[in-house]
């Protein structure tokens, strides 16, 4: 059997109707990464110093 003849019983397209997937739930709003939770964890507390040191080097000598 070649591929293409292999093939020819699949189907094609979208295997879902409309409207509907094979999660229908979806992920829950609000749900986040865990990467996104650790890199929030690691900068916890860090944002204003942060801020102050990008304001720093925007404003640093003009060349």
């Amino acid at each position: 059997m070649t591929g293409a003849e292999n093939a020819a019983g699949k189907q094609r397209g979208t295997p879902f109707k409309p409207g509907q997937s094979g999660n229908p739930a979806g992920k829950a709003k609000g749900t986040r990464h865990k990467v996104t939770l650790a890199i929030e964890a690691l900068l916890e507390g860090e944002a204003e110093a942060l801020t102050r040191k990008a304001i720093e080097l925007g404003l640093g000598p003009a060349t």
